[in-house]
C-alpha cells in the first residue's frame, strides 16, 4: 500500500494506553472514474463455506444486521454469546480508535464484563496486554474471508482494513487498474490505497440468531 504511516502508536499496559492516528494521509479528490467492480452475479464459488461436518454454511442473505448492506451477502454460523477461552475481537472505545477491532482471548467473564488478553497489543514490558472490558464491546473472531468476496464488492460497500495492529472500518471508493483498492475511513477522513489481502468483509455479529452476516 502507498499509505504514509508517520505516526506510531504508544502501547501501554492495555489498549486504553494505545494512541492510534488515523488522520488523512492525503485528500482524495479523485473523480468517480474507474470500475465499480465485478458483476455481483458472478458464478458462486466453492470456498469451503458449505461444511456439513462443522455445521457452518454460507448462504446469500439480505442486509447485514446493524450495518449497511454489501454487494456480496453471506451468512455464517457463529457463537451466540461470549465465553471464557473464546477468541474474540475488541471494539476499542478510545479516542482516535473508534471503528477499530483488536484480536484477543477471553480469560474470564463476570457479569457484563470480561477480562481479555490481547493477541497483538502489548504492555510496557512487551507482554500481551490484559484488561477488563465491557462484554458489549466484544465479538467472536470473524470467519475467514470468502474466496471470491473481493471480486464482488461494489463502490460504497463497507469493509475492514488491516492497519496499525487492528482492523478499521472503511468503505470502498473504487477499484484501481493495478488491482488495488481505494478505501476511506470516513470517521477520520483518511484515504488508503491497498491490496485485496489487506481487506476483509465488514462482518456483523447477529448474536440473537448465532450468525455472522456481511
Amino acid at each position: 500500500a502507498d499509505d504514509d504511516e508517520d505516526n506510531e502508536e504508544n502501547e501501554g499496559e492495555g489498549s486504553d494506553e494505545q494512541e492510534v492516528d488515523m488522520e488523512s494521509e492525503e485528500n482524495d479528490n479523485d473523480g468517480d472514474d474507474g470500475d465499480d467492480g465485478a458483476d455481483a452475479g458472478a458464478d458462486e464459488d466453492d470456498d469451503g463455506y458449505d461444511d456439513d461436518d462443522g455445521g457452518r454454511r454460507a448462504t446469500t442473505r439480505g442486509k447485514a444486521s446493524g450495518g449497511k448492506a454489501s454487494s456480496s451477502n453471506y451468512s455464517v454460523a457463529a457463537p451466540s454469546r461470549i465465553s471464557k477461552g473464546m477468541e474474540v475481537e475488541y471494539s476499542s472505545q478510545n479516542a482516535g480508535e473508534k471503528g477499530s477491532f483488536y484480536a484477543a482471548t477471553v480469560l474470564r467473564v463476570s457479569g457484563e464484563r470480561a477480562s481479555i488478553r490481547h493477541a497483538v497489543l502489548t504492555n510496557d514490558v512487551g507482554e500481551p496486554a490484559e484488561e477488563s472490558v465491557a462484554i458489549k464491546h466484544l465479538r467472536p473472531a470473524p470467519p475467514p474471508t470468502p474466496r471470491l468476496f473481493m471480486t464482488r464488492v461494489k463502490r460504497g460497500d463497507p469493509l475492514e482494513l488491516s492497519y496499525m495492529k487492528g482492523f478499521w472500518e472503511v468503505s470502498l471508493k473504487r477499484r484501481l487498474p493495478d488491482g488495488k483498492f481505494r478505501v476511506e475511513a470516513e470517521l477520520y477522513g483518511a484515504a488508503h490505497t491497498v491490496d485485496a489481502s489487506e481487506l476483509r468483509p465488514a462482518w456483523r455479529w447477529d448474536a440473537a440468531n448465532g450468525r455472522y452476516l456481511c
